[in-house]
């Protein structure tokens, strides 16, 4: 009874949270763009860069809060390699130091005030180049969310601009119908791709656009019209997911460098050994019933006669139920030579962070490594002066 008493405390403040915070809500949705233009915008610093111009642009959204790092630096010079102008927008005021070794290595810097988290940012660069964008031949949006570009993989501005399609991520997200999941609970034979459903979409770090979508008005206007929000939720619903179906309704083709459309047939390529240190090697950050389930079941398929049919079906349902820009770090690297490794993975969960740290050392990432044990370092210290 004092349980369910509880409960029913948690579930009425809650509510009440939810009723308080309503009117803040509905003001920032329809709002919240107007605000920023007029009223925060102000804070906004534009800096010419030494970085020469050319007709291949990528935003870098950074956010820096602990001072500039060397990865921001080897991306910085990657995108020069590949002849991309950086247009580099930090959602955090720069010290004087990383400002001027910042602008070594760009174009233009923004500094901006952190008000719509990443797309706030993209929106700020793309307006930024509004009367230029029907004149480039290549447009990418990329953030520090990843370490990237790991040195043995694929060159990804590259590879985007090579596969053909007016619009490529890095990863898709959305694969399967979550109806038919829960139904079966084995996936060993039903994993589907399909653009179509209505939460389909290309994760934000890393986009690439060509010049049929940077032509079309209806893509600038979706960044004038976007719906700026301090709401982590309703940012990636508004702007991760709305430009991913933006992208698939607009009649532009698309794509991915990371292919997953026939990732049940990948994984019966890989011999037992494969399967099962793919299957070891998840990522499951936010699901802690997933990853307990992950736990028995590889206790359990130790000699196990079904053990290729158990691993893959799970496989296959926590890279749907966790996206695979998290879950497929390992298989994603190895078999795919997909060059970005998330970040919040480190703090989200022990396990996943261990996993991190073991594939950026066993890769020869020691620049990543590094910074990775430094973040851990960071967000533990963070984390114990909380608890005091």
């Amino acid at each position: 009874m004092r349980r369910w008493l509880i409960k029913l405390r948690s579930y009425l403040v809650w509510q009440l949270g939810r009723m308080a915070r309503a009117p803040a809500v509905l003001v920032n949705m329809l709002f919240g763009t107007l605000w920023y233009d007029v009223v925060v915008a102000r804070g906004k610093r534009i800096f010419r860069g030494n970085a020469v111009d050319a007709t291949r642009v990528v935003i870098y959204l950074i956010f820096p809060k602990d001072g500039l790092l060397a990865s921001h630096l080897v991306a910085l010079k990657h995108f020069l390699e590949d002849g991309y102008a950086p247009i580099v927008v930090s959602n955090v005021s720069l010290s004087l130091e990383d400002r001027e070794e910042l602008l070594q290595y760009t174009h233009h810097l923004i500094e901006r005030p952190n008000y719509g988290y990443d797309f706030g940012g993209y929106r700020d660069g793309i307006l930024f180049l509004r009367d230029r964008l029907p004149t480039l031949d290549r447009l990418a949006l990329m953030n520090d969310s990843v370490w990237f570009p790991l040195a043995k993989m694929q060159d990804w501005l590259l590879a985007a601009e090579h596969l053909g399609p007016d619009a490529v991520g890095a990863v898709s997200n959305y694969f399967t119908d979550p109806e038919d999941e829960r139904r079966s609970g084995d996936m060993s034979e039903s994993w589907q791709y399909d653009t179509q459903y209505p939460r389909f979409h290309y994760c934000s770090f890393a986009l690439s656009f060509g010049p049929a979508v940077l032509r079309d008005a209806r893509f600038l206007r979706f960044w004038e019209g976007f719906r700026l929000s301090n709401n982590k939720v309703e940012t990636i619903r508004r702007g991760e997911v709305g430009l991913g179906q933006w992208v698939v309704r607009s009649g532009h083709t698309h794509s991915c460098t990371l292919d997953l459309s026939h990732f049940d047939v990948d994984l019966d390529r890989l011999d037992d050994a494969r399967l099962r240190e793919v299957a070891e090697n998840l990522l499951i950050p936010e699901d802690p019933s997933l990853r307990k389930e992950k736990a028995l079941l590889l206790a359990n398929t130790v000699g196990n006669s079904d053990q290729r049919r158990r691993l893959k079906s799970f496989i296959l349902r926590a890279t749907a139920r966790t996206g695979p820009a998290y879950a497929l770090l390992d298989f994603a690297m190895r078999e795919k030579k997909h060059g970005f490794v998330k970040k919040s993975p480190l703090w989200l969960d022990e396990e996943s962070a261990g996993i991190t740290l073991k594939l950026l050392a066993e890769q020869g990432e020691h620049l990543f490594h590094e910074e990775a044990l430094s973040l851990l370092k960071r967000r533990s210290l963070a984390d114990a002066t909380t608890a005091h």
